[in-house]
């Protein structure tokens, strides 16, 4: 009994450590393009592209498939704006985006607005932010479709210096 009570432990423990949250998203934000690199690749991410553009430069890594898919991204470089950083961050798992909103308005974040995108009503965005700090939260979800059979969550966190 015991046995199954520490496994059980350990197992929580390490859900919970994988899964993104505010600390975790500020922390990435904060980071340089190779240390990025680094902490994809030790969480089982893989490079899915580089994210650049004629305006930004970025890196999106990627693990799972379907309704287990996760993708993280980060883009510190835009030619219109300076000090311009965005960490992504896509899951289907909507525990874990509750969680993550959860951490959020903890520390201080608050709906600000909130819109349908589509004439479909197949995508929702909500937008946090914390008083002016420049630093914001913004959530897309989106419904299933004739691409996806499942909900898929986006959340960018950036900050403007």
């Amino acid at each position: 009994m015991k046995l199954i009570f520490c496994i059980g432990l350990v197992l929580s423990s390490y859900v919970s450590y994988s899964q993104i949250n505010y600390s975790e998203l500020s922390k990435i934000l904060k980071m340089k393009s190779d240390e990025f690199e680094l902490y994809a690749i030790q969480r089982g991410y893989h490079l899915a592209e580089f994210g650049t553009t004629e305006s930004t430069e970025g890196v999106v890594y990627s693990k799972g498939e379907g309704n287990k898919y996760k993708c993280l991204a980060f883009y510190n470089k835009n030619k219109y704006v300076e000090g311009f950083r965005i960490v992504k961050y896509t899951t289907t798992n909507t525990a874990e985006i509750l969680k993550l909103k959860s951490s959020f308005l903890l520390n201080g974040y608050y709906l600000s607005s909130s819109t349908v995108d589509d004439e479909n009503h197949q995508k929702f965005e909500s937008f946090y932010q914390k008083g002016s700090t420049g630093m914001m939260l913004y959530i897309i979800t989106d419904a299933p479709d004739s691409e996806f059979d499942f909900v898929r969550y986006t959340v960018r966190f950036y900050k403007l210096e």
